[in-house]
Order: C-alpha cells, then structure tokens, then sequence
C-alpha cells in the first residue's frame, strides 16, 4: 500500500495522505517586488493573451492543469491565501 493510500486504525487517512486532501498543485509567474507597475501590467496582459489560445489551453489540459488567467492583484490575494492555509495546516509561524 502506498504511504498516501495509508489509514489509521479509525479509518481516516494520516500523515500524506491527510495532507493530500487539501493540497493542489499550482504554478504562477511572479516578478521582483521592484518591477515597475507597468511592466507588470504588459506582461499580465501578454500572458493572459497566451492563455487564451485554444492550442495552449488543450497543451496545459493535457498535462492535467486547468489554465486561468487573472490580474496581479488576483494572483496575490490567491498566494495570499494559499499561505495561509499552510501556515495554518502546518501549525507554524511565518517569520
């Protein structure tokens, strides 16, 4: 049995497989804090203009990933989140 097909005595999953249950994969593109506001605003638009390619959305479909395309300001409030939720899960106090 692999370690994220693992239950405890009571039935409910432990240790990976626990953790798996709320986790999803994700990718994003970031740039430096410091990157001018316009040059973000180019490169969201040039990306957001990429991911509405049919012939790129079915390539990242294929992979198993859903393609979306959001502004910035999205994008942070999505990390933003997402550490929370790990910060909260793990028990931990981000520095």
């Amino acid at each position: 049995m692999s370690p994220l097909a693992s239950f405890g005595g009571d039935g409910r999953p432990c240790g990976a497989a626990r953790l798996a249950r709320g986790a999803s994969g994700w990718h994003g593109i970031a740039a430096p804090k410091s990157t001018p506001g316009d040059i973000i605003e180019k490169l969201n638009s040039a990306i957001n203009v990429w991911l509405a390619d049919p012939k790129v959305r079915a390539r990242i479909a294929a992979t198993g990933y859903e393609a979306f395309a959001t502004s910035p300001a999205e994008f942070g409030r999505f990390v933003t989140a997402e550490v929370e939720k790990w910060v909260k899960f793990a028990n931990i106090k981000p520095e």
